[in-house]
């Protein structure tokens, strides 16, 4: 069991800080071309980029999760863990567990993402690009 919550904790973690580069990454990415057409003014930008962050956690996540579990595994094989497992007689299964544990976690939050969440931001991202290019055209 403590070697579960040892695997876990470094799977979540390599996968926080994957996500968390991946995410802002992605968001600034999204919020160039808006910006760049004049649709958004400076301050508007940063809002737009925190709206995008739920969105883009749907293309970040996936990633993130395969690329943490290639490290943390990477890593447990590397500094021979694996070995001292299975002499310890703890199975394959039992090793790969934790990783299939965060898989289903990952997989039920995604489904929430893209039913519940995601379409409200996307929502008021349209908005405020809307609403910002109102303000502009009277502004002009």
């Amino acid at each position: 069991m403590i070697l579960w919550r040892h695997t876990l904790g470094e799977l979540l973690k390599l996968i926080l800080v994957t996500t968390l580069v991946l995410v802002t990454v992605i968001a600034f990415a999204a919020a160039i071309k808006p910006l760049a057409e004049g649709k958004l003014g400076p301050v508007d930008t940063l809002r737009f980029m925190a709206l995008a962050v739920p969105p883009m956690l749907q293309y970040a996540l996936p990633f993130a999760a395969g690329f943490g579990a290639t490290l943390a595994f990477h890593r447990i094989a590397q500094e021979n863990e694996v070995i001292a497992r299975y002499a310890g007689g703890i199975s394959h299964g039992s090793v790969l567990a934790p990783a299939l544990a965060c898989g289903v976690l990952l997989a039920g939050t995604l489904a929430l993402l893209n039913e519940q969440i995601i379409p409200r931001f996307l929502r008021q991202m349209e908005v405020l690009i809307t609403e910002d290019l109102t303000k502009i055209l009277v502004n002009s």
